[in-house]
């Protein structure tokens, strides 16, 4: 099991084994945790009231109830394998509005947040980006530019509604200071297919001006049926 987080986590997830009609409810063996940014092999037990007649029939089920759930068959003819793996949307783009620049390094449709540790509902999937943001100083901000949620949006298929993240950096740049690594996650009801936009705004100090078009720059990308 792997840990994407930056912090010891145990490896308590939801996991059923599905065979012979039953369901059966699976837990890990042992109480220890899996070290930040580090895979280890972690046991998981089920207990099963009596040897099932076909293991191969077998289905495991990751997640728990509500959210979106991965699948691992083990055979072929026992279901349908569902990976659940991110699937990158933007690479290495950066553009530039007033003031603010945002350089991002991934943007990728994800079943999870990986910094709350938390699952998307079934039906949704979270749009997860990791980008460096900078101020630039321009115009000498009293104190520097807080960065939070207001400067990012989210264009949507109709051009008209943007959504606002789900989860935002909250900083606090000088002059020419880069923020680096920030995540920005937006939640999506899935299938959401079409031309989007990631959108940068400078909102001027303290986020207290009205967006422009002059401030607002995007990183258009699509996503497929």
């Amino acid at each position: 099991m792997e840990n994407l987080t930056n912090r010891p986590v145990y490896p308590g997830i939801d996991m059923s084994l599905s065979i012979d009609g039953q369901s059966f409810q699976g837990s890990p063996q042992g109480s220890e945790s899996v070290p930040a940014n580090a895979k280890s092999n972690v046991t998981f037990g089920f207990r099963v009231q009596d040897a099932p007649s076909q293991l191969s029939a077998g289905v495991l089920t990751v997640g728990g109830g509500g959210e979106l759930k991965a699948v691992v068959p083990f055979s072929d003819g026992a279901g349908t394998f569902v990976s659940l793996e991110p699937k990158p949307v933007v690479t290495n783009q950066t553009v530039r509005a007033g003031a603010l620049s945002m350089t991002v390094t991934t943007c990728e449709i994800r079943a999870d947040n990986v910094k709350a540790g938390q699952q998307v509902k079934d039906g949704q999937r979270f749009l997860a980006c990791v980008a460096d943001i900078k101020y630039h100083g321009a115009d000498d901000r009293p104190g520097g530019q807080n960065i939070d949620d207001t400067n990012f949006r989210l264009r949507l298929p109709d051009k008209q509604t943007v959504e606002a993240p789900t989860d935002a950096p909250i900083d606090l740049l000088n002059p020419n200071e880069v923020g680096k690594g920030q995540y920005l996650v937006f939640t999506l009801t899935w299938p959401a297919p079409g031309e989007y936009a990631l959108q940068l705004l400078d909102l001027g100090w303290l986020n207290h001006d009205d967006p422009s078009p002059a401030r607002t720059k995007d990183i258009p990308f699509t996503l497929a049926p």
